[in-house]
């Protein structure tokens, strides 16, 4: 299951099933270092935009550039994506929460949901048995 929590209208639990029926499937090339070698996927997932639309996201009209997701796995290690990043009106990148890694079901530690973050050279955002994404909109929720 993964958690949509912090500011947002609509905190829910999407599990593996309703990331695949309910959101659009999109698929992106990566590659990033792994180790001591540069590691080339396709993953397919849901894109982070849609998920947290569908979560209706509590904005920070007045400072916009505070906006974040805070992404954690089961093991609590985490990782922030700025708005900016995802966002239509800011770089639009398309963002996954990946279910699938060169068209197989992720598995192991990095599964069955990975937060995918193209253009992050070192993966250090690709963040393995993904379990919460929390929004948040100002400072003092950084914790």
């Amino acid at each position: 299951m993964l958690r949509i929590e912090g500011k947002v209208d609509k905190p829910m639990s999407l599990s593996l099933e309703d990331l695949r029926d309910q959101f659009q499937a999109y698929t992106v090339d990566t590659s990033y270092a792994n180790d001591e070698r540069i590691a080339q996927s396709s993953f397919t997932g849901a894109r982070l935009w849609d998920i947290l639309q569908h979560a209706d996201v509590l904005m920070n009209s007045e400072n916009p550039e505070l906006m974040r997701v805070m992404a954690r796995s089961v093991d609590h290690f985490r990782c922030v994506v700025k708005w900016h990043e995802f966002a239509p009106d800011g770089d639009n990148k398309l963002i996954l929460v990946g279910y699938l890694q060169n068209g197989q079901p992720i598995h192991g530690k990095h599964g069955p949901l990975r937060l995918v973050v193209p253009g992050d050279a070192h993966g250090l955002r690709y963040i393995g048995n993904l379990a919460t994404l929390s929004v948040l909109n100002d400072r003092a929720t950084d914790e």
